[in-house]
């Protein structure tokens, strides 16, 4: 269980790291140096050995592309949606209700 513990939180530290260091994120005003997206790259496929620790490596190997296509998928939507929160109550992003375009 600390095999898999390890391996899920090591592969979504590979994948915060290289999705802050990509130039469209969200989550910063000002995206990471690409130094950070090698390195994220670097723990994320490092977090193959503790998948292999917790299970066969076919299963490991599956388990780990399932986690990253999971992560890389939710990664942009909760910098979108955390964007949207933001935003959502200022006057200049509020639709008017008399009908009128708003600013």
């Amino acid at each position: 269980m600390a095999w898999l513990m390890l391996a899920l939180l090591q592969g979504l530290a590979g994948a915060v790291m290289v999705y802050l260091a990509s130039p469209h994120q969200r989550w910063c005003a000002v995206a990471w140096p690409p130094a950070a997206r090698w390195s994220g790259l670097a723990v994320w496929l490092l977090s193959l050995v503790p998948w292999w620790q917790a299970m066969r490596p076919l299963a490991a190997v599956f388990a780990c592309c399932a986690w990253s296509m999971l992560l890389f998928g939710a990664l942009p939507a909760v910098g979108a949606w955390c964007q949207v929160r933001k935003t959502r109550g200022t006057p200049e992003r509020r639709p008017a209700m008399d009908g009128t375009k708003s600013r």
